[in-house]
């Protein structure tokens, strides 16, 4: 897919969210936003998560694939998309906030340079932590959080060594949910 084919598609698919989310007076990010205690407004959502399809899109354009596998899956309502299993929520240190639809793979979603990323906007680098929820409401079972924790690891860990960040992941304060704390390593922190 050539540049402006590819950025053809991503304003369509922004003009398509945005208007999907206005239409439902941002009710359901709402509701996704009171549901992980996130004191952002649902407008915001809907911003941060345009700002992460858009930095996941040229991600994926860097590591050559011309097309966006995660921008196919994105939907204002999660159930209207075909293929996705996951929401992952991102808390942007307070400031923001961003829902990025997955499939079960979480392919196309790096959380290594996301969690690098200068967000202009907000003024912060990065994010304090995402939450990982399934689309259908159920709840996870054992094995899929053990998978889900080796593709997290393995994909923050390409990038980053104990030494400079670290991560824990919670799957019991949060109802159908896994919260990962994601934070820098400051030199004498034991």
């Amino acid at each position: 897919m050539d540049e402006d084919l590819a950025e053809q598609k991503f304003g369509a698919w922004e003009t398509s969210f945005r208007c999907a989310a206005e239409a439902d007076e941002h009710v359901a990010f709402a509701e996704h936003l009171h549901r992980f205690n996130l004191s952002i407004d649902p407008r915001e959502l809907v911003r941060g998560t345009i700002d992460f399809v858009a930095a996941s899109a040229a991600f994926e354009a860097l590591d050559g694939n011309p097309g966006s596998i995660l921008l196919d899956l994105q939907t204002y309502d999660p159930t209207a998309s075909a293929g996705a299993t996951y929401a992952v929520t991102f808390d942007v240190a307070g400031h923001s906030a961003a829902r990025v639809l997955t499939a079960a793979d979480l392919e196309g979603l790096d959380f290594a340079d996301l969690y690098g990323m200068p967000w202009n906007r907000q003024r912060v680098v990065g994010y304090s932590g995402f939450f990982v929820s399934r689309i259908d409401g159920a709840e996870m079972s054992v094995p899929e959080l053990e998978a889900l924790e080796e593709k997290v690891t393995s994909d923050l860990r390409f990038d980053h060594s104990e030494d400079e960040i670290s991560f824990w992941f919670d799957p019991d304060s949060y109802p159908g949910a896994v919260w990962v704390a994601v934070y820098d390593v400051v030199e004498g922190d034991d």
